[in-house]
């Protein structure tokens, strides 16, 4: 399959659409991108899974080269502008999280930067999100083709920690920032356990499982909320 089809394939058109609106809103957001073109790298910046931070650390990746590009698009613009034969060659990473948990992180994102009401519930958060077709809920668009098969050679996961994923990027020779570095885009509400076992009521789990059904899937995460609070309450 060529890297035209590969484009073909994947959400691109509807990143083109949305971001060329959020280039026209958010023109004070630099784009840049964790590439690396001698040593062949490539970190795809998922928004809600760590991408802030690791701009902050891999300091040997960050790259101004591709301003067209926005920071968080997927593969599909990459392909393009890469060509199917450079991207080939080109070790490509992305970072996955948990749907119930990068949901729940969004959606108190959203709250915080006063992108929906501040009472809003989870509930209403979710239907409005889902019925605005916004790209930013669904993770496994930013690295998978249409089909479910995902595009990029490396997926690591969110839980096993930003910074056991910047050892490994160390480890391939990129340059790291030593020093404390602030989470800049960092959620400031945080949730307890009883406010999320309250935002997932039947109805809302019902729709998270169909929805998201695709990424629980082929990210091998389980869609049984019950696991996902176990999870959370080691770290609370």
């Amino acid at each position: 399959m060529s890297g035209l089809q590969l484009v073909e394939t994947t959400w691109n058109d509807l990143w083109i659409h949305m971001y060329k609106k959020v280039q026209e809103d958010l023109v004070c957001d630099v784009p840049c991108h964790l590439y690396d073109p001698k040593k062949r790298i490539l970190l795809l910046q998922i928004p809600k899974n760590g991408s802030t931070y690791m701009v902050s650390k891999l300091s040997g990746m960050r790259n101004l080269d591709f301003p067209a590009i926005y920071r968080h698009e997927g593969v599909g613009s990459w392909i393009k502008k890469l060509g199917a034969e450079k991207w080939n060659l080109t070790d490509t990473w992305a970072i996955i999280r948990n749907p119930y948990d990068r949901l729940i992180s969004y959606y108190a994102h959203q709250i915080q930067h006063e992108e929906i009401p501040m009472d809003w519930t989870f509930d209403q958060f979710l239907r409005k999100a889902i019925a605005d077709d916004n790209p930013h809920i669904w993770q496994h668009r930013h690295i998978c083709d249409k089909r479910g098969r995902i595009l990029v050679k490396h997926v690591v996961k969110y839980e096993k920690g930003l910074d056991e994923i910047v050892k490994t990027f160390d480890n391939l020779g990129i340059d790291v920032f030593r020093g404390e570095t602030d989470k800049t885009n960092m959620n400031m509400i945080d949730f307890d356990l009883s406010e999320v076992a309250g935002m997932l009521t039947p109805e809302v789990i019902a729709l998270i499982r169909k929805e998201f059904y695709v990424e629980f899937k082929i990210f091998e995460y389980s869609d049984d909320p019950v696991d996902y609070m176990l999870e959370l309450s080691k770290k609370k």
